[in-house]
């Protein structure tokens, strides 16, 4: 199993959002959202190397969905819930300071597409 990247706007949101997490997924910028120009699978040490490279400094870090979410959870206290029913999958965010709930009514036909929505109206709420 492996884990799903996130789409390219959540990526951008992400970005100026603060996210800062070390990633070994970028999208040059100048590339808009096309992602077979993705630069992938940098080895730790490549990383180290390429880091303060302007190649990486203008690049769009892409985590994985599990990367954001932590990160959410942990630096800005937002949690994402991701429901179930018959229909399909929605999400709830709380958001632990200050204390809001935001419940989604709409379904998805996935867990992954509804933790991608939940991901972009998590950032929203930084």
């Amino acid at each position: 199993m492996k884990d799903q990247l996130i789409d390219f706007e959540t990526a951008k949101l992400a970005k100026e959002k603060g996210f800062d997490e070390e990633c070994f997924h970028f999208l040059p910028n100048e590339y808009g959202v096309d992602k077979n120009l993705i630069l992938t699978d940098f080895n730790k040490k490549h990383f180290e190397i390429c880091k303060n490279s302007l190649m990486i400094k203008n690049a769009i870090a892409l985590p994985t969905q599990s990367l954001l979410q932590r990160w959410l959870r942990e630096k800005h206290k937002i949690d994402i819930i991701i429901t179930s029913n018959l229909l399909g999958y929605g999400y709830m965010l709380y958001h632990r300071y200050p204390s809001k709930n935001i419940t989604n009514s709409k379904t998805f036909e996935t867990y992954e597409e509804a933790l991608e929505v939940g991901l972009q109206e998590a950032l929203k709420l930084i």
